[in-house]
């Protein structure tokens, strides 16, 4: 007579054995993550596995991450705005995850001393970079996202979009 050795569980069966609010706890930890560093939106970018799951935990998660996270759009060449780039990525969010965002922000080349020559060089480039945006984009983006902050750095003078 021949018998099967039992069968070791799995992670997965362990896990689903566990008391609901324990499997909760698993899941925020295992998707959370710290936002210290922007995410550079660039062609490779994809957006976190964790926006793929249920209903329930997407919207916990796109809450807390649209509106924690800082986006930083990749230059394309010194002082160019990699304009696709950010169109693409604005344009892939659904209304209600480009609501939560918080803060988008893109590199320019070195500015001139002036605070006034530095305003009116990102008015341009933001206007520009507006005019290539989805209406329904255009038509969510607040002013309070589009602040504009001037930020010393070792090469010289940044703007940056602010919130």
């Amino acid at each position: 007579m021949s018998t099967t050795p039992p069968s070791t569980p799995t992670l997965n069966d362990r896990i689903q054995q566990l008391p609901q609010e324990l499997q909760d706890m698993i899941l925020d930890f295992t998707i959370s993550r710290d936002h210290l560093d922007p995410i550079l939106l660039n062609p490779p970018y994809h957006p976190p596995l964790a926006l793929h799951l249920n209903r329930m935990h997407r919207a916990k998660f796109a809450a807390q991450y649209y509106s924690t996270t800082t986006f930083r759009i990749e230059l394309q060449q010194r002082g160019a705005i990699m304009v696709s780039t950010m169109i693409n990525f604005l344009s892939s969010l659904p209304v209600e995850h480009l609501k939560m965002l918080r803060r988008v922000e893109y590199p320019g080349a070195a500015l001139a001393e002036r605070w006034t020559d530095a305003h009116y060089i990102a008015v341009l480039r933001l206007s520009n970079c507006k005019l290539h945006l989805p209406e329904r984009v255009r038509a969510h983006l607040a002013a309070h996202a589009l602040a504009m902050g001037y930020v010393d750095v070792d090469d010289g003078g940044k703007v940056k979009w602010v919130d």
